[in-house]
């Protein structure tokens, strides 16, 4: 397959990683050794607003899409993945806000879209999302109405279920949770495990406090430790520090734009009500100093 090399190196003094950067990104050391695994990348959000997106490319070449952003975020998405192929086997949707969901129902309505196998989540009724997040109904009514119309199978997963995509092994460890109705859609986000042989990424989606703390209680709660991390909530008001220490990961992967990283409203760092300055103090006292953050670009960790 035919791919341009539109990456360079940036090394994370971690023995066992090798992670890369985008254009946007100074190299910070040497290239590390590492041996063959899945590719996952964490794309730059495309407008000012918070989103998520991540591919992976199994080791046969087949795509992995978790979210995708945006509305703004769709034609980047759709170039990425034509970069990689065209097609996608599995998408993962974490939860149904439009920041998770717009890009692919963009990409859905559009006849060019990526031929996708299958859609994946744990989605509430829009029946109980009208009662307790109206404002997310419309979007997600859109999104149902693109994945209908698109004939693309949308699979309801259970809590425990494994998926395997050509040696990438998916671990669903948390799933919609309807008797928690404050932060009612986050923490209604699905937690899994993306692994292999060599690495593990724990991806949360945007579950808050309710939703960690039912995970760290769970019976999956010895399957949080990871390599990698994705910060809960674009790394602020999500899940607790408890549910960190438990994860113990070497990297952490921050869905954040630059505003919410420094937590700026527009009066400077700190000037703002959100908690990611709090989040990294967390990550801080745990030792990680690896950080990749989607204001910087675009990342691919092999």
């Amino acid at each position: 397959m035919n791919r341009r090399t539109f990456l360079r190196n940036l090394a994370i003094g971690t023995a066992a990683l090798g992670m890369h950067r985008g254009a946007l990104g100074a190299v910070a050391g040497e290239a590390i050794a590492h041996r063959p695994s899945f590719t996952l990348w964490q794309l730059p959000e495309q407008t000012p607003t918070q989103m998520m997106s991540y591919v992976i490319r199994t080791m046969n070449d087949s795509l992995i899409v978790i979210d995708g952003g945006n509305l703004g975020d769709a034609p980047y998405l759709r170039e990425f993945i034509q970069k990689q192929g065209g097609a996608v086997h599995t998408w993962i949707v974490s939860h149904p806000h439009s920041d998770h969901t717009d890009a692919l129902a963009t990409l859905l309505s559009e006849p060019e879209c990526p031929a996708i196998g299958r859609i994946v989540a744990s989605l509430p009724e829009p029946a109980w999302i009208e009662e307790h997040e109206q404002p997310a109904l419309e979007p997600f009514q859109r999104f149902l109405k693109a994945v209908e119309e698109a004939g693309v199978p949308l699979h309801e997963v259970e809590l425990g279920e494994t998926m395997d995509v050509e040696g990438v092994r998916i671990e669903v460890i948390a799933v919609k949770n309807l008797e928690i109705h404050a932060n009612a859609i986050n923490n209604s986000s699905m937690a899994f495990r993306v692994e292999d042989d060599v690495k593990s990424v724990l991806f949360l989606g945007d579950l808050g406090f309710q939703g960690g703390d039912k995970l760290l209680a769970g019976p999956y709660a010895s399957r949080l430790k990871a390599d990698y991390v994705q910060m809960a909530h674009h790394g602020q008001n999500g899940v607790s520090e408890a549910v960190y220490q438990a994860i113990v990961p070497k990297c952490c992967l921050w869905p954040t734009p630059a505003w919410l990283w420094e937590n700026d409203n527009g009066g400077g760092k700190g000037s703002g009500p959100w908690r990611t300055l709090e989040v990294r103090d967390w990550m801080a006292r745990l030792g990680v100093t690896n950080h990749l953050v989607s204001k910087d670009g675009l990342f691919v960790i092999h």
